[in-house]
């Protein structure tokens, strides 16, 4: 049996590895993550530049203070008052004015707030969300007497936070999640690779008629377990090529930016190596 098993895994393995589509799916796998991190990068980065430049464009910004909570020091700059809601939504279609904030009645109630602008793309429509709310914000925290707590509750707060299991205290570090970040990422690799190999292995036999002639000299068990063994050998080569890959990678990487954790302080426990295995 095993010997009708190494067989299949040899043939599996040998299939594969040399088919010119592996190497290009290896290698095509990481220039994919890298072209997309970097799209996605710079799309962020186009986008706040696009914000920035359009809030240095702002001349004119109209607030109608219904529930009279804001106070007179934020009409400076763009920001004046206004009293009917009508004529200035008017001016917004116009493109007189470049936002109109309504602070209705019922604010401290409901927490609405009502924003009017023209509308330049979907990156840059809640572009006024902030200020408005922040105008709010700042004018209710003036009201604040004491400057010590509004200088506190402005600059926010760090909390400490200690843990203990049965009575012990919990020390965590970020280095601790190495090795199960590690073993997550080799496993969903596993599942996502291996499996789409497997079933076009099954498929390509099928349509051929060749598993019928294959089923008659081995045993279902000895064809799938040598299909698996031999595929999941394909998968760690092509994770091995990977990582070699990510080396020279991961060397210019944290050269250009540093880890947030020290690599050196990292701890590779038995048990966790061992539950990480067993899952795999």
């Amino acid at each position: 049996m095993m010997h009708n098993i190494n067989l299949v895994a040899k043939r599996e393995y040998i299939k594969v590895v040399r088919k010119k589509s592996f190497w290009i799916s290896t290698f095509l796998f990481p220039l994919l993550m890298i072209v997309l991190s970097f799209v996605s990068g710079y799309s962020s980065q186009e986008a706040e530049r696009k914000v920035q430049e359009e809030a240095a464009n702002v001349d004119s910004i109209v607030i109608i203070d219904q529930a009279g909570i804001i106070k007179e020091t934020q009409y400076v700059g763009p920001f004046q008052k206004g009293t009917d809601v009508d004529s200035n939504i008017e001016k917004i279609k116009n493109g007189e004015i470049d936002a109109l904030f309504i602070y209705p009645t019922d604010i401290l109630s409901t927490g609405e707030i009502y924003v009017y602008a023209p509308d330049t793309g979907i990156v840059s429509r809640s572009r006024f969300n902030g200020p408005a709310s922040e105008i709010a914000r700042q004018s209710i925290l003036a009201e604040i007497s004491n400057q010590s707590k509004l200088a506190r509750f402005q600059q926010g707060f760090t909390v400490q936070s200690t843990t203990y299991d049965q009575g012990e205290e919990v020390v965590f570090a970020l280095q601790d999640l190495v090795v199960p970040i590690v073993s997550i990422i080799i496993y969903f690799l596993l599942i996502f690779l291996a499996t789409n190999f497997l079933l076009m292995s099954v498929s390509e036999e099928k349509e051929t008629r060749m598993i019928e002639i294959i089923l008659s000299i081995l045993t279902p068990k000895e064809l799938i377990w040598g299909k698996i063994i031999g595929l999941t050998g394909v998968i760690f080569t092509q994770m091995a090529v990977l990582a070699a890959s990510a080396v020279g990678i991961f060397h210019y990487a944290t050269a250009q930016f540093p880890l947030p954790i020290d690599l050196s302080s990292v701890v590779i426990e038995p048990g966790q190596v061992i539950i990480s295995l067993f899952y795999l």
